[in-house]
């Protein structure tokens, strides 16, 4: 990882600016890595743009995050009124786009930047990049792609890739100390903190139990300024009552294969439609379902947010066998982690079952169940 940051350092102070994108369907993590980034650069007198295809969830993080920096700070230490400029400049650099377009505030000589993806992973943006007005900069010395999940193919850019990272965001804190040589302020320790404390299931994912580093940046962030039980609540309070009744109904219907290792969720439309998606309740889902005996295998088959989308979500238990990350990339568009990775496509969701639970090995659903009201 020193080897490539070190090969990367000369390329990112040339930069005029930076266009920063992060994967489709953002999260905590992702959206913290890009701000932090964009922050940090605009610290070195750098502008950038964040280009996001999904605008309403980019901002929904953007603002939770803030809510933090803004309630946690403590009378007599700081002024949360010194970082209301910051706030607003970064917020005014994220951008929803149908096109790519050549900013030119951006200057002549701007870098590429994929924050917790690759450039095959950037929404929209993906198949627009060789063909849009900023295609010039898309070559190999000028694309950064800041990742934490497995590299697959080929692809443009210098790769900064470290699997054994808990999030993107931990990687670009590493960045902003020790390449741009930008050291952490209330605002970038919050954002930085918020994108590890999330990925990483607030430090309890199997993954990241026992990283040490991990530990060590998050102590350091904290000190200066991150405040972990309002970041907590940021992310796991507030949900509407209808996230409880979508949750009841998920682990009524839940099936588990013959030797209860396996639990098969899936998703039910009429609560999809009723309750709204933004009330689905994944990460609680999984963590019930992965503290629960014998269970090393979730899988979660859900309707996406685009018609004849379907999601699939996977979650093992930290001694399970089965390789959530190998088994969605056998799917397109699919990827990530040992113990949690996902995949998305487009067709018809009991076929997309039917292929899961082939691939699985799951046994004991008969067809009938399968059915989704």
């Amino acid at each position: 990882m020193v080897e490539i940051k070190e090969q990367f350092k000369n390329r990112l102070h040339e930069a005029t600016g930076a266009y920063i994108f992060v994967h489709t369907c953002p999260d905590f993590d992702c959206v913290s890595s890009a701000v932090a980034m964009s922050y940090a650069l605009g610290k070195l007198g750098k502008k950038s743009v964040i280009n996001t295809d999904d605008i309403k969830k980019t901002k929904k993080w953007f603002d939770k995050t803030c809510s933090v920096i803004a309630d946690g700070t403590e009378p007599g230490i700081i002024d949360v009124n010194d970082f209301a400029d910051d706030l607003e400049s970064v917020s005014d650099r994220i951008f929803a786009s149908d096109v790519l377009r050549d900013y030119e505030f951006l200057g002549n000589d701007p870098i590429l930047i994929f924050c917790d993806c690759k450039p095959t992973r950037a929404g929209k943006f993906a198949e627009q990049i060789p063909y849009s007005p900023i295609s010039d900069y898309f070559t190999d010395g000028n694309v950064l792609v800041i990742d934490h999940h497995p590299a697959e193919g080929q692809e443009c850019g210098t790769f900064l890739i470290d699997e054994d990272m808990s999030s993107a965001s931990e990687m670009c804190a590493y960045v902003i100390r020790d390449v741009l040589g930008v050291p952490f302020d209330r605002f970038l320790s919050q954002f930085l903190f918020m994108g590890i404390a999330s990925d990483s299931g607030f430090f309890q994912h199997a993954e990241t139990s026992n990283a040490a580093d991990t530990f060590a940046l998050s102590a350091e962030l904290i000190r200066n300024g991150a405040v972990p039980n309002m970041s907590y609540a940021a992310m796991n309070y507030g949900r509407e009552a209808n996230h409880n009744l979508y949750l009841a109904e998920l682990l009524r219907n839940v099936r588990y294969d013959k030797e209860r290792k396996i639990a098969l969720v899936l998703d039910d439309l009429g609560l999809y439609f009723d309750c709204g998606p933004g009330n689905r309740p994944a990460d609680v889902l999984f963590e019930i379902l992965r503290s629960t005996r014998n269970v090393d295998v979730v899988v979660f088959v859900k309707y996406g947010y685009e018609e004849g989308r379907i999601d699939c979500s996977v979650r093992t238990g930290v001694y399970s066998d089965f390789d959530a990350g190998e088994f969605c990339r056998k799917f397109n568009d699919g990827g990530g982690h040992k113990h949690a990775a996902s995949f998305r496509v487009w067709g018809e969701f009991d076929d997309v079952v039917d292929r899961v639970i082939e691939l699985t090995g799951f046994e004991g659903v008969p067809k009938r169940l399968r059915k989704c009201s």
